[in-house]
């Protein structure tokens, strides 16, 4: 009955970290999407929400972030690739827009080590963050 207790406890902590960490999303000065392990946007802050809803640049397309660029578009994909696929490797691009809004974009991906599925809810399938700054 205790380890059942234990448990229940530590469940509550890793809710609470799960909750933390999507609040703190938010107040970040640039976009953020959580990807899964085949590359779909799984989870956005509103900031990666708004550039993506403008077109600045970026699309969503069947679950994916895309870029409007056709070479563009084959660096982003070459980019989530690497990040997603283990042991996964970071990197970054710098993508001129159409948009004056968001004239050049900073694009920049992130792997995510070994337990961020330990959050559970979407968290669970995260493998990388895809990090969007105007």
């Amino acid at each position: 009955m205790q380890r059942a207790l234990k448990i229940h406890a530590q469940f509550g902590v890793l809710r609470g970290i799960r909750s933390a960490a999507e609040s703190a999303l938010e107040f970040l000065p640039f976009g953020v999407v959580a990807l899964d392990e085949k590359g779909g946007a799984i989870l956005f802050n509103g900031l990666a929400k708004s550039v993506i809803d403008q077109k600045c640049g970026l699309s969503l397309i069947n679950g994916n972030v895309t870029a409007n660029s056709p070479a563009s578009k084959q660096r982003l994909r070459r980019l989530v690739a690497n990040a997603t696929t283990p042991p996964g490797q970071g990197g970054g691009f710098q993508m001129q827009t159409t948009s004056p809004a968001f004239p050049v974009l900073m694009i920049s991906t992130m792997p995510l080590t070994p337990g961020s599925e330990a959050l559970g809810g979407q968290w669970s399938h995260a493998r990388a963050l895809l990090f969007i700054s105007a």
